[in-house]
């Protein structure tokens, strides 16, 4: 009977989009059925921030469980996997059934999901989970060892999500406000979603491991940017980690209108599945939402981000008309940058300039990576310093932008400080030495060159970051 029922929903064509659909509704009833017994008087915020809560905690479980199936089975169907989140929907019915109010919270993490404040609804629905994922995967192949090892991945899985990650992001919240903790709370979260995503998807693993470098760079910004006016905050993960999936949909943005270019650059073309795209989509909406509620200032930046990578890969595709392409890229980088300032001040005229300077250092940075590209560039007729002069033109061109990207860094920092103290100095000093010796004196070829240029800047901006 379980067979066929199983046989049945894998027939089931569920989408990418039919499983946020679904997760959201699921969510949304959970609230519902929930808040009148357990809670007086909620506000809107709160209530957003609860459905969000529950909609996306769901969507995280669905995410590893469709890595388990991968796992297991080799192959993904999600309608089997969405029938066991209508378990969610059992809790608060039981509970009233029995007479306890449901609680909204998250248990601390107890092996056997038995803690003294969770009702019998919740455990219930716990173990149905556990139990259910395990008598799937045992039925596609019959090994009593798959039924163990499945239900152990489960256990696993609702322990980290449900027990762990709360309490990691309690503890670290400390006495914060629940807008702000939650916020927090949600980016701890939204984090890991990428994992399980780089298990199901090969497309975005690849993409994930081509692009580490850059992927990096917005780390090292981002600390350099969270320090540069004061000290690391709490609310800095969450715009950090927001940033990061905006990013990520600019990469997979990207790889679809470079085909041509990386075929002649022999560089490898990566393609998604849609869910990667739907959780990734997803995660940044709710984020931008979680940030708006919480009272974050830059909670539009991530999104903003998004839509300029857009305009610069498909609907304008700015990327093919120099110097269009710098000023996008240095508007990205300056609206990470921005992203953290607006944490700790107004946007006055300190906070304007430093911005400025960023966008103006990653516009004219960011065309080192066409110096790799040229010969790809070319034959799609994309317009850079590279391919738009001659031959003895470029080349010169090339030897004062090496220099200007090894000594321009120091010399900001000069205008900008009046002096450099030791430890700066000696910063810096590093920072020339190990770039002069890349860009001028190692024997790379152009991919190698940028990519570790990279890393050495991020690297860089990493240590200046301790010097604040």
């Amino acid at each position: 009977m379980l067979e066929g029922l199983i046989s049945r929903l894998e027939k089931i064509n569920a989408t990418p989009l039919h499983v946020l659909l679904f997760i959201a509704a699921i969510g949304f009833l959970r609230y519902v059925e929930e808040w009148p017994l357990a809670f007086s008087g909620p506000t809107l915020s709160s209530q957003t921030l609860m459905m969000l809560d529950y909609a996306t905690s769901y969507l995280s479980v669905f995410v590893f469980f469709a890595a388990g199936q991968k796992l297991f089975m080799k192959k993904a169907s999600y309608a089997p996997l969405l029938l066991g989140f209508l378990l969610p929907l059992l809790p608060p019915a039981m509970d009233h059934f029995l007479y306890a109010n449901p609680i909204y919270f998250y248990p601390q993490p107890n092996v056997l999901f038995l803690d003294a404040g969770m009702t019998i609804g919740e455990i219930t629905a716990v173990y149905l989970g556990i139990l259910l994922f395990a008598s799937y995967m045992f039925v596609k192949d019959r090994q009593p060892g798959t039924f163990v090892l499945a239900a152990l991945f489960a256990w696993g899985t609702l322990q980290l999500l449900g027990s762990v990650h709360p309490y990691v992001a309690n503890a670290l919240a400390g006495t914060a406000s629940f807008a702000v903790f939650f916020s927090f709370f949600y980016a701890i979260r939204l984090l890991l979603f990428i994992p399980p995503l780089l298990y199901i998807d090969e497309g975005f693993a690849g993409l994930v491991k081509y692009r580490l470098s850059r992927i990096f760079l917005l780390l090292a910004l981002s600390l350099f940017a969270a320090t540069l006016l004061g000290p690391l905050r709490l609310a800095d993960l969450p715009v950090f980690a927001a940033n990061s999936v905006a990013i990520l949909l600019a990469f997979m943005l990207n790889c679809g209108s470079d085909a041509k270019e990386d075929k002649i650059n022999n560089r490898p073309a990566f393609s998604f599945g849609l869910l990667a795209w739907a959780v990734l989509a997803a995660s940044l909406a709710a984020s931008a939402l979680i940030a708006y509620v919480a009272g974050n200032p830059s909670f539009y930046i991530p999104v903003l981000i998004l839509a300029i990578s857009f305009l610069y890969s498909r609907a304008l595709q700015l990327k093919r008309t120099f110097p269009l392409a710098h000023v996008s890229e240095g508007a990205v980088f300056a609206l990470i940058f921005l992203s953290h300032a607006l944490l700790r001040s107004a946007l006055n005229q300190q906070v304007a300039e430093k911005t400025a300077i960023v966008f103006a250092i990653f516009a004219i940075g960011s065309m080192v990576k066409d110096y790799k590209d040229e010969k790809g560039d070319k034959a799609a007729g994309i317009s850079t310093p590279f391919t738009i002069l001659n031959e003895e033109t470029a080349r010169k061109f090339w030897l004062a932008f090496r220099a200007l990207l090894v000594f321009g860094p120091m010399l900001l920092a000069y205008m900008e400080y009046g002096s450099l103290s030791m430890l700066r100095f000696a910063a810096y000093g590093i920072y020339v030495l190990a770039s002069g010796y890349v860009l001028f004196l190692a024997e790379l070829g152009r991919e190698r060159l940028v990519d570790y240029f990279i890393w050495i800047f991020s690297l860089f901006l990493v240590l200046v970051s301790f010097l604040h």
